[in-house]
């Protein structure tokens, strides 16, 4: 979740004759904020490999994304490669990508649980860092 800085915020009035320490403070305040939000927007395209699965009745796979964070509620879909036009092959990925039944975020990496079919294929996963 992103953590914007709202309290506190001096409100300026067109009469004010700002002194530079205050309007330097609240232009922190707007920076830092964009940056937070800047990180809210980072889309990390991921593989989930066929053959790295791991379990016998529950099927698992860790995946390392760098700057994710615990705290995070990323927003995870399906994402088909660029150029893939073939019918077949999409309902293979989306078969794949439907044996996928949770997500669960830990500080630098995802686990991917699959409790009821252990994907056949490979297919690509887009993680937003929220």
């Amino acid at each position: 979740m992103v953590n914007i800085k709202t309290d506190d915020i001096r409100r300026f009035k067109t009469t004010d004759r700002a002194h530079a320490d205050l309007f330097n403070a609240v232009l922190e305040d707007l920076i830092r904020n964009d940056k937070e939000l800047s990180k809210s927007r980072t889309t990390t395209i991921v593989e989930a490999l066929a053959t790295k699965w791991e379990g016998s009745s529950i099927f698992k796979q860790i995946i390392n994304i760098p700057n994710i964070k615990s705290s995070d509620t990323p927003i995870v879909s399906h994402k088909i490669e660029d150029g893939v036009s073939d019918v077949a092959t999409i309902k293979g990925l989306w078969k794949a990508y439907s044996c996928l039944d949770k997500v669960v975020v830990y500080d630098g990496y995802i686990e991917l649980l699959c409790y009821r079919k252990k994907p056949q294929r490979s297919f690509y996963l887009a993680v937003k860092e929220v």
